[in-house]
């Protein structure tokens, strides 16, 4: 998402491929998923526990990107109007099994 093209010119929508011309609307769209931690520890590991973690980090063929990603992943988008308001439908919908959570006349055009 960061592979964008300097000239502001070029800038398109990340999702349809859509020009996003010079003093035309975009919208940019900056995601942060970042792991929850509730400040409790599980019970203490006894030795044997913690030497098959050990195991398994060893056996763990996952890159540093990867298991950072877990942890924190930060994504940026530049949209249209239609990507933006498709997304933010999604959004509103999403966990919500279904029933909108969409404040009234929150996504008016």
């Amino acid at each position: 998402m960061n592979d964008r093209p300097e000239d502001p010119a070029e800038r398109r929508c990340d999702h349809c491929g859509a020009e996003l011309p010079l003093s035309r609307l975009f919208y940019r769209v900056a995601i942060e998923l970042v792991s929850g931690f509730d400040g409790q520890l599980p019970e203490a590991p006894s030795e044997q526990d913690l030497h098959a973690a050990l195991r398994r980090a060893a056996d763990d063929e996952r890159t540093a990107a990867e298991l950072e990603h877990e942890v924190y992943q930060r994504l940026e988008l530049l949209l249209c109007l239609r990507c933006r308001t498709e997304l933010a439908e999604q959004l509103l919908l999403f966990g919500s099994a279904g029933e909108s959570r969409r404040p009234a006349g929150a996504l008016t055009q």
